[in-house]
């Protein structure tokens, strides 16, 4: 029986290197993980793994993406071994799905030649396929095959669990998801943190519309489902996913904090403790534009901020929400929801008293399952520019991160 959650065989010729890493990349941005053959094979000969990996009910993968371009019929391991067995799997397995895409320059005419070159009586030639267009639309291109797998992938997992089961999403920033637990959406923008931190061009452009779109589709493919949510991801991204799944949206969603060994369900329906968080808003300009958040639960950020100050508006009133003497000590679940219910009642507190804000700057220091249920209640806000804690020459500072419009 074929795992949901595994990962999609990505079957393509190395000549065509850039566009198979474009696919891939908008795959791991969408919740999907791969198998690949520069990453995934071990140092052993190529055609048994490849072999191995492609045996009907192998729980390793969930389907196939085959990349046709026109050197394909020179290769004999994708006509011969991948093609056939991708083939194979999806004939012997009800759940086993393959999607084609065709790269640029390829139509549907010259990929049904291509296809047909496999030497078994059953081929892909016949197969609803995507084209990637020009070498220039590859990445919109590939964002509509990913978005194809995606939709595919979480319709099959939710007709698979059991209607109270929540479905599992991870966001992973710091490093590729490594879960003991397989989620079936598997957000990995790791490789934007691998050198350094995103640009705001990247936040923005990017991660953030293709977020949008995973919670979108999830929505469309899993009507009803609750989600639960984990992963190790810096605070703006985390902050984002939960704005992505605002209260007035009606998903119930979960976010899994790790801590002492074990995760903790952390949900905004929890009955609440007393977090401890108290409020504290200090007003510049009345008329000011932009209102300064500081959220101090496991640090101080104020010095960092301060740091800041060359490449930061002038801010019309600064609100601070701090565990004061406690900062540094751990919440509990009822304690976290109490937390989120404080920030936004003080954040909107803010806002009534300084209503000329269009933009509020959000500094954090948080654990991460908290930012999430920050974002989460943080409906009729207006714009959120949110910041990214950095460390240079040693010096601490906060640089833009994702801007979160209303």
């Amino acid at each position: 029986m074929t795992d949901p959650t595994g990962k999609m065989f990505v079957s393509y010729r190395r000549s065509q290197a850039d566009i198979a890493e474009a696919l891939i990349t908008s795959l791991h941005e969408h919740g999907i993980r791969t198998w690949q053959d520069i990453s995934d094979l071990r140092t052993e000969p190529t055609q048994p793994e490849i072999r191995n990996v492609l045996e009907v009910e192998n729980p390793e993968l969930a389907g196939g993406i085959v990349l046709v371009s026109e050197d394909v019929t020179k290769s004999d391991i994708i006509l011969e071994l991948e093609l056939p067995r991708l083939h194979n799997r999806w004939k012997n397995e009800e759940e086993f799905f393959v999607v084609v895409a065709l790269c640029p320059g390829i139509d549907y005419d010259d990929a049904n030649e291509i296809l047909s070159e496999s030497p078994t009586l059953l081929d892909f030639s016949d197969w609803n396929m995507i084209k990637l267009g020009s070498t220039a639309d590859t990445p919109a291109s590939a964002d509509d095959v990913a978005t194809a797998v995606l939709t595919e992938r979480v319709r099959l997992n939710h007709e698979r669990l059991d209607e109270d089961h929540p479905l599992d999403v991870s966001l992973d920033t710091y490093a590729p998801p490594s879960h003991a637990s397989r989620p079936a959406v598997t957000i990995d923008w790791s490789s934007y943190f691998a050198d350094e931190a995103p640009t705001p061009d990247h936040w923005n452009q990017r991660l953030l519309p293709r977020l949008q779109r995973v919670i979108d589709l999830v929505e469309e493919s899993a009507p009803g489902r609750s989600l639960r949510v984990r992963g190790q991801a810096h605070l703006p991204a985390a902050f984002a996913l939960g704005r992505c799944l605002q209260t007035t949206r009606g998903i119930d969603a979960t976010w899994l904090q790790y801590s002492a060994g074990q995760h903790s369900p952390w949900n905004l329906h929890t009955d609440h403790q007393d977090s401890g968080l108290e409020s504290t808003l200090h007003v510049n300009d009345i008329t000011g534009s932009d209102l300064a958040v500081l959220v101090c639960v496991t640090n101080e950020v104020g010095a960092a901020v301060g740091r800041s100050k060359s490449s930061l508006p002038d801010f019309g009133g600064v609100l601070e929400l701090s565990l004061s003497d406690d900062i540094g000590s751990s919440l509990n679940t009822s304690e976290a929801a109490h937390a989120a219910h404080v920030f936004r009642q003080a954040v909107q507190s803010a806002l009534n008293e300084l209503s000329a804000t269009s933009t509020i700057h959000l500094f954090m220091a948080a654990p991460v399952g908290l930012a999430f249920l920050f974002g989460q209640q943080s409906n009729t806000f207006p714009e959120i520019q949110t910041y990214l804690l950095e460390t240079t020459d040693g010096a601490r500072t906060y640089q833009p991160a994702a801007a979160l419009g209303n």
